[in-house]
């Protein structure tokens, strides 16, 4: 399975879109394209949850190269 996400605002700047695209190799659902329209607020707070679980995942490395 692979996941693509793409983040842009929107046309007029009101939402910030949030763009998945998410294929695997068989099925009728091989594909499946997905767009969900966030608040500025809710992109903020989704950037703020990537950013910690990125320095999470540093940290982690971090401790299992000791």
């Amino acid at each position: 399975m692979q996941l693509k996400v793409k983040a842009q605002a929107s046309a007029h700047g009101g939402c910030v879109l949030l763009k998945t695209d998410l294929t695997s190799e068989h099925g009728p659902k091989a594909r499946q394209l997905t767009t969900y329209r966030l608040t500025q607020e809710q992109a903020e707070a989704l950037a703020d949850q990537l950013d910690q679980a990125i320095d999470e995942c540093e940290r982690r490395q971090k401790e299992e190269d000791r």
